[in-house]
């Protein structure tokens, strides 16, 4: 439904959201320059705005991956996402994730996670797979899940992955099951909680 049509490589990681200090874009840009994957042409776009955006920068600087790391600010139309998206190995979430899960799987595109943090309803997203985990504030073990995320990147999967996630978790697929609650029609749950 949402996942890309791009057809140019797959070369950057993706982060979308605020950049605040909760959210530990450091540690993605420490991560993404122990990778070595810049020297491989790979480069970092980070989407989003917030208080912490020059300090990024001039990390990314001390780093030497400034000129292979993007911030793109407010991104928010669906078209402009999806390039975004279109050239994503994968998206990271290296604080608590939320949303994030939610637009990456539904573009079909894998994702990152931090391990230990308090994460939103969203991380239930895990049962659809494409979904990593990597060590919390360890920039060393995230590193490590980049260049595995990129040495398995491939478009296959990614339309099918669009499609599961929009059958079950999309606004129209929420909005339906709560018509049916409302209208007390049975609906068949897994054994997971999950419409069957």
């Amino acid at each position: 439904m949402l996942a890309g049509t791009g057809t140019g490589p797959l070369d950057a990681f993706v982060y979308v959201g605020r950049l605040e200090s909760s959210k530990k874009v450091d540690v993605l840009i420490s991560a993404f320059a122990s990778s070595g994957l810049k020297a491989a042409g790979v480069n970092l776009r980070i989407v989003g705005v917030g208080s912490q955006r020059e300090y990024l920068e001039g990390l990314a600087a001390k780093l030497g991956v400034a000129d292979s790391t993007f911030f793109l600010g407010q991104i928010s139309t669906p078209e402009e996402l999806r390039e975004v998206y279109n050239s994503a190995i994968c998206s990271v979430s290296p604080g608590y994730a939320g949303l994030s899960i939610t637009q990456s799987l539904g573009f079909g595109v894998p994702v990152v996670v931090s391990r230990d943090e308090p994460h939103a309803p969203e991380i239930e997203l895990v049962k659809f797979g494409e979904v990593e985990f990597f060590d919390t504030d360890d920039h060393y073990s995230l590193a490590s899940a980049l260049r595995s995320a990129r040495d398995r990147s491939s478009r296959d999967g990614r339309q099918e992955l669009s499609d599961r996630v929009a059958s079950s978790y999309s606004a129209e697929a929420m909005a339906s099951g709560i018509l049916c609650a409302l209208d007390g029609v049975e609906q068949t749950l897994g054994k997971d909680g999950w419409p069957c």
